[in-house]
């Protein structure tokens, strides 16, 4: 037996033959007409193919598979983006087919990606080629066919990406990828399938030989080749308790969050749209700790209006019933365009103009959502948060924007809120910091550890070379984070996690006596972290098993 460790991108068991991933070879078609034929034919498949993926990212949304339909509404926005269409055209123009000028286009554009210097921006080179893949299948005829497996495998290939796991049929166990990194769009879309993933194995994908058996053991990080019927069996009986744990979890469904003894504090959601809300009402959420507003904003050809945003605001709301929704202002920048906001490239995005920076930047943009918002606000209890706080200045200037905005749709007879709630992310360094400023300033914090784990070590959490360095448990990030929950508590305002780490069941005992008063976690994690606090006292005694 041998074994090959990686980067979870997925965690979990899986056990089948290894298969590899088969890429179409990059052939250079010659051109079957001229110029301007071979122009109409590839604008004839990128319409369909467009089409395509709008289709199967709404009939995903319907189903709650809202992470596969966010990426299906990304490559979408790539295809419709003028700089790729005009790239195509520019090569079918000097004599190129619509094949090869797809191709080549795309790989221009995967090649700038791949030199930037930003990790996030490196990976985004796997979903240009994933969409232009896309396209040369509606050029070839064989359209938005996805492939069926017929036994139970793991497949392995040199880089993971979405379309793999999004053609995945029930025989696919697992996957195995020799670079990548868990923040990857591939891994994003296994998490949300449960479909058990290692990346970044690096030579070890060269070890591997399709037919033979390999376990898939997602929480050691590794994958064992050939094992052993002791391996087996040790396999089968953790699957068989992750099934019966799963079945334990049906418990805690409509129950409120409790620890064992008797500390209470909110379990919310993380969404980007209403049918991600009904999922997580579906789930047990208590609120919606963040609305990513972005989300508003992708896969589109043009900017949503005031109109627009507001009816999406409003439906989450109404959903909600009554309970909190904190929706996140407009977190674009150079790593996230955005079709209709022209943004200059920049050689590091995580550090230039983006969350409250490019709102302050583009203040026509932010007025239109912030009128969403106040519009949105007379149907719930609705929150508003700013990302990338660095100062006191930046909230009172958003507060006096926002407050602008509202007091003018009163005076027009428009309901609205007569006081909205304004928060700040804590997730620079500075706006920890600085917390007890802020907290004079702000009416909640939700704590974004992603970034501020990121800004905090000086760690890009995208990168897989890196990735073992990042870890929101370290000290100085940790230390971070008690500084600003203190500052929320004196000052008497709520305070939550909202990153990755809210999920982590390795610090839940941690924000409990921090005093964090809600986690916001994915629409999955619900039922398992309160289990869990249903077993965790905060002297730090554990209870063998959550009853209640």
């Amino acid at each position: 037996m041998e074994m090959i460790k990686g980067i979870a991108g997925c965690g979990g068991y899986a056990c089948g033959v290894l298969r590899q991933i088969a890429r179409a070879p990059a052939a250079r078609p010659e051109a079957a007409g001229t110029p301007e034929m071979e122009w109409e034919k590839a604008e004839a498949a990128r319409r369909a193919a467009a089409a395509w993926m709008r289709d199967q990212s709404e009939q995903r949304r319907a189903q709650g598979r809202t992470e596969e339909a966010d990426i299906l509404d990304v490559h979408r926005a790539m295809l419709t983006d003028p700089d790729f269409s005009d790239g195509i055209r520019a090569a079918v123009m000097e004599g190129a087919s619509a094949g090869a000028g797809v191709r080549g286009a795309a790989e221009q554009l995967a090649g700038m990606l791949r030199g930037s210097g930003s990790a996030c921006l490196r990976e985004r080179a796997a979903d240009v080629m994933d969409a232009a893949a896309a396209l040369i299948r509606f050029l070839d005829g064989s359209g938005g066919q996805e492939r069926e497996a017929e036994e139970d495998q793991i497949l392995f290939c040199r880089e993971l990406l979405p379309s793999d796991v999004l053609g995945a049929g029930e025989r696919v166990k697992g996957f195995v990828a020799a670079e990548g990194s868990r923040t990857a769009h591939a891994c994003i879309l296994a998490r949300a399938r449960g479909i058990p993933t290692l990346v970044g194995v690096g030579e070890g994908a060269d070890r591997l030989a399709p037919g033979e058996t390999a376990i898939l053991d997602g929480e050691n990080q590794c994958l064992l080749i050939c094992p052993a019927q002791a391996a087996l069996e040790k396999f089968r009986a953790l699957a068989a308790r992750e099934e019966a744990a799963r079945l334990r979890l049906e418990r805690f469904r409509g129950r409120p969050t409790l620890s064992a003894d008797g500390h209470s504090l909110k379990l919310y959601c993380n969404i980007a749209s209403a049918a991600e809300a009904k999922l997580a009402l579906g789930a047990g959420a208590e609120g919606v700790g963040l609305f990513r507003s972005e989300f508003l904003f992708f896969g589109r050809a043009d900017l949503p209006g005031e109109e627009e945003q507001a009816a999406a605001y409003s439906a989450v709301l109404r959903l909600m019933a009554g309970r909190e929704v904190i929706v996140r202002t407009l977190d674009i920048g150079a790593d996230k365009p955005v079709p209709g906001v022209a943004l200059e490239r920049e050689d590091n995005p995580a550090l230039g103009c983006r969350g409250i920076r490019l709102c302050f930047a583009r203040p026509g943009l932010f007025r239109v959502q912030l009128r969403a918002l106040a519009r949105a606000s007379a149907a719930g209890n609705l929150k508003v948060m700013l990302p990338m706080v660095c100062s006191c200045e930046e909230v009172r200037r958003a507060r006096a924007m926002l407050e602008e905005e509202r007091a003018g749709l009163a005076a027009q007879g428009v309901p609205v809120a007569e006081r909205i709630p304004l928060g700040v992310m804590i997730e620079t360094p500075a706006a920890a910091l600085i917390s007890e400023e802020l907290a004079r300033c702000a009416d909640f914090f939700s704590i974004g550890t992603n970034d501020l784990t990121q800004y905090t070590l000086a760690v890009d959490r995208g990168n897989p070379a890196v990735a073992e360095l990042y870890r929101t448990a370290s000290e100085p990030v940790m230390a971070l984070i008690r500084r600003a929950a203190a500052s929320a508590l004196r000052a008497g305002i709520p305070v939550g996690v909202c990153g990755e780490s809210a999920a982590d069941p390795a610090l839940t005992l941690a924000y409990l006596r921090m005093g964090v008063t809600e986690l916001s976690l994915s629409a999955g994690d619900i039922l398992p972290m309160r289990c869990r606090i249903a077993g965790l006292r905060l002297d730090g005694a554990a209870e063998k098993e959550a009853e209640q």
